[in-house]
């Protein structure tokens, strides 16, 4: 079988597409590439990650739920301990409400002397 090369793109489901774009854009710090109506792409130009927003007609209201079958979270990789913390000041002061205790763990090998760690999980709507 052959492997993969990487990720695309991510495509997530949103209920505001203002308010989630606002949430990449204002807190990620992604661009806008296209508005389709519908549907967003948006892209982090730093790493080229492609990222679409779409919302759908007769979608069920409510902020997301990791209890919902579908996604349960995207993991998201910082360069060092120091820029975790980074992001983690920075979430706080976005007001992005994460689960404290488990919001951030460090991966699952053996680490390199620059410590790939990772979000694991951050609630809120997307």
């Amino acid at each position: 079988m052959t492997a993969f090369a990487g990720v695309d793109h991510l495509g997530l489901s949103v209920t505001d597409l203002d308010v989630s774009e606002r949430f990449y854009t204002g807190v990620l710090g992604f661009d806008r590439l296209v508005d389709f109506g519908e549907v967003r792409i948006l892209i982090d130009r730093p790493s080229s990650f492609v990222l679409s927003l779409s919302r759908h007609a007769g979608a069920r209201p409510g902020p997301f739920s990791e209890l919902t079958t579908g996604l349960d979270h995207v993991g998201l990789t910082a360069g060092s301990r120091d820029e975790l913390a980074e992001w983690e000041d920075w979430f706080r002061a976005a007001g992005v409400a994460f689960m404290d205790g488990c919001a951030w763990r460090e991966a699952e090998r053996p680490s390199p002397p620059d410590e790939e760690l990772r979000p694991s999980q951050l609630t809120g709507e997307s």
